[in-house]
């Protein structure tokens, strides 16, 4: 799902929302589309969610998130994403923001 993987520029480059100065570097000095990814994302050292960037890396057609702060090169269910457009909204209602599980399926 999501948005289209977008083809890399000649210098690795490709289309990104983001300031220059938080786009992923690495990934795209060796070609590879990326982009930063900012939501909430749940730390095991203070028992809570968190705002937290992570990076998105273009592999095979795909968009796969991967976190170098948290050494993750698969992001799981501790890592909820918020769209662009939103996420002035849910930093307002921190820390009063509440999760309740509804349902789960692995």
């Amino acid at each position: 799902g999501g948005p289209p993987v977008p083809t890399p520029g000649p210098r690795g480059g490709g289309p990104s929302t983001h300031p220059p100065a938080v786009r992923p570097p690495r990934p795209r000095a060796r070609g590879f589309p990326a982009r930063t990814v900012t939501g909430l994302a749940y730390d095991p050292e203070t028992a809570a969610f968190a705002l937290h960037s992570w990076n998105e890396v273009a592999v095979e057609g795909r968009w796969r998130g991967v976190d170098p702060t948290w050494a993750q090169t698969r992001i799981d269910a501790t890592h909820i994403p918020i769209p662009e457009e939103r996420s002035l909204a849910v930093m307002g209602l921190l820390p009063k923001l509440a999760f309740e599980v509804v349902a789960a399926e692995y």
